[in-house]
């Protein structure tokens, strides 16, 4: 089974530059869909929460009607079309407010602000689950076990919060762990009081109860997973990967913990691709991945 999680995610960018969310999201997954198909080979495609225009007042189920509301969602679906469409019992695996110890991300994002600034404001009215990268590549890997049939299926942490409560969180469980040294006031405030380019679903909780159902993965709630990864940020690094994102990062991790290469665990992926980049000039981006200096 080929995995796919390379995206187009600047969702905000995309509302000016459709044409390339549409090109790599969209195009691009044909393409690919495709070729796997030519091959015998069935592809897991990961897609997100924002293919739902968020007026639900129940988690959304994988076939409950989609209707996105940026160019971003709009990319993202015409993709899992393809994967549904086009590749042999092509997956299509829904996930949503995903972050990593790596990568651009709202903790990341989050833990810098509250070093610099006095205080803080975080919208209160967009409400969904934080899901931790690690979790999701476990649940793509229990998924490739199973070989279910073709089709939508949604994975993310258990529990909802809006970004408010997640920033909350992040600094709670940050200041317990030094990785912050002091707290500073959090605001809620409406969507309507920090415009963006695109617009984004209000409620996007997804229902894992039948993916939860099939894999081994285990599910827990946001914020057991949270507190995991902010662990995480004060472990030294053993593994480097390339070329994926953290999401990528994260699976590889996975695949090594599961596989005699990988036998021991207790080790910390990161892509280093975009930083290699920067000191070797574009085109130059790292694709390996090596343990204790021994390429796999």
């Amino acid at each position: 089974m080929a995995h796919h999680a390379a995206a187009y995610t600047a969702v905000d960018l995309a509302e000016d530059h459709r044409g390339q969310a549409i090109a790599v999201n969209d195009t691009a997954v044909g393409v690919l869909a495709a070729a796997v198909s030519s091959a015998g080979c069935r592809l897991l495609h990961l897609s997100t929460d924002f293919v739902f225009d968020g007026k639900s007042n129940r988690a959304y189920l994988p076939a409950d009607q989609t209707n996105p509301l940026s160019a971003y969602g709009t990319s993202k679906l015409g993709g899992e079309h393809h994967v549904l469409n086009r590749a042999v019992a092509g997956i299509v695996l829904r996930t949503a407010w995903v972050y990593a110890a790596t990568g651009r991300n709202f903790v990341l994002t989050m833990l810098r602000l509250m070093r610099e600034k006095e205080q803080l404001s975080v919208v209160c009215d967009q409400i969904g689950t934080p899901t931790w990268a690690a979790g999701i590549a476990a649940a793509i890997w229990g998924l490739i076990e199973v070989g279910p049939p073709g089709g939508v299926y949604h994975w993310t942490d258990l529990g909802l919060a809006s970004w408010y409560d997640f920033a909350v969180a992040i600094q709670d469980e940050a200041l317990v762990r030094g990785l912050l040294r002091r707290a500073v006031p959090i605001t809620p405030i409406p969507s309507a009081a920090y415009p963006t380019r695109a617009r984004r679903p209000a409620f996007s909780v997804l229902d894992t109860a039948a993916t939860r159902a099939l894999v081994k993965a285990p599910a827990r709630h946001w914020r057991h997973n949270l507190r995991i990864m902010l662990d995480a940020l004060r472990t030294p690094y053993v593994f480097i990967t390339g070329g994926a994102g953290f999401i990528g990062a994260n699976f590889v991790r996975h695949w090594l913990a599961n596989t005699q290469q990988g036998a021991g665990g207790g080790v910390r992926c990161t892509d280093l691709c975009r930083q290699y980049r920067q000191l070797n000039g574009p085109g130059q981006g790292l694709t390996v991945c090596f343990r204790e200096g021994r390429y796999l």
